[in-house]
């Protein structure tokens, strides 16, 4: 047993305090002064008279796990085109052809102007989660409440809930429902044939040169090799379409940004790769945007990193939803309620395929 231990309590319990002590048995634990007010208590040393909890201090604020941002948005033009009912998304493309001749002597056969209209349909699918909560469980939030440890269960549970629905068509955006790359994580569903920004068929496909080195990666590139291959990406653009497509937008891996056009051009220049390449384009009077994004990284053939490069134009190509991440009124079954949240998607539309191109091996 350890040395006793005086704790000053004038004042604060009444002066019956000794005979209650002694009739609980108290004394067991130590004695009590009702003179001096002084409880002398008995304790070994790994005991104290507060317990764990009261020399606890409770954070009031309640910390978030943190998730990859969820960027589509940002780097995707997205519209809500139709109606929750809508089934299927109908677009329409008009083609003026026609080129005139010059007219000699007394010819009278003139060449035709026309024109012919397509129809290019996508439907949509829905995407789903729902939140499930009891009566039980509404109880323990109301005694949590009363111990100052409120938590907003529901208004919790739908934040939940609608960022799974942003994940899937953060998802979706991407890959539509193909097989994204396995190093994601991501759960592999039933593909339905919608496409997305980085697998689109139709993409214009950008062969990269190898450096010096025998390599296509930029980590075995040399500066001058790096901006070959980002000028070759909107040059080629610019060169193939005969100007009709200029890209505002290059999305390239996280490491690629963050790495390699943070190099500097060489050991006297002051600029990174990155910023040069914007200065002189934006000199020349184009201006353009290098962006990263974590689904670049692995998205190429053959699981290569991707860069890809487009005009950031709803005209071009969008994302096409007929409901965005929307609650369902909840019901009630019993004791136990369900809440549903729908968004309903008909993934990328590219309007113009031209306007995207895309090259492996970074």
């Amino acid at each position: 047993m350890g040395a006793p231990q005086v704790f000053s309590v004038s004042g604060l319990v009444p002066q019956h305090f000794t005979d209650s002590w002694l009739a609980r048995g108290g004394a067991q634990l130590g004695r009590f002064d009702g003179k001096t007010g002084h409880f002398h208590a008995r304790l070994d040393a790994a005991e104290t008279p507060f317990t764990e909890r009261a020399l606890t201090y409770i954070e009031t604020f309640m910390y978030a796990t943190l998730n990859p941002p969820l960027e589509a948005r940002t780097f995707i033009p997205t519209s809500v085109k139709a109606t929750a009912g809508a089934e299927t998304y109908l677009w329409r493309k008009i083609t003026r052809t026609g080129m005139a001749r010059l007219i000699t002597g007394s010819a009278l056969d003139l060449p035709r102007a026309s024109m012919f209209t397509e129809e290019v349909r996508q439907p949509f699918y829905p995407i789903g989660v729902k939140i499930v909560y009891n009566y039980f469980e509404l109880l323990a939030v109301g005694m949590a409440l009363s111990n100052g440890q409120g938590v907003d269960l529901i208004g919790e549970s739908l934040r939940a809930a609608m960022e799974a629905v942003e994940k899937k068509l953060d998802i979706v955006a991407a890959f539509g429902t193909a097989a994204p790359p396995a190093g994601f994580g991501i759960e592999q569903e039933a593909d339905v044939g919608l496409t997305g920004l980085l697998n689109n068929p139709n993409t214009s496909v950008l062969t990269l040169p190898p450096g010096a080195s025998g390599q296509t990666a930029w980590a075995s590139k040399t500066p001058d090799e790096i901006l070959l291959d980002l000028n070759a990406m909107v040059g080629g653009q610019v060169a193939a379409t005969f100007k009709v497509h200029r890209p505002d937008t290059i999305l390239v891996p996280i490491l690629a940004d963050e790495v390699q056009l943070q190099r500097r051009m060489s050991d006297v220049s002051g600029e990174t790769i990155k910023s040069f390449f914007l200065r002189t384009r934006r000199e020349g009077g184009h201006t353009i945007e290098i962006l990263s994004w974590m689904y670049m990284a692995g998205s190429g053939a053959a699981g290569l990193d991707l860069m890809i490069s487009y005009k950031r134009d709803p005209r071009m190509f969008e994302h096409v939803l007929a409901m965005d991440a929307t609650p369902l009124p909840a019901t009630t079954h019993g004791l136990e309620t369900t809440q549903p949240v729908l968004a309903k998607t008909a993934g990328i539309v590219p309007r113009y395929p031209l306007s995207i191109t895309s090259a492996t091996g970074i």
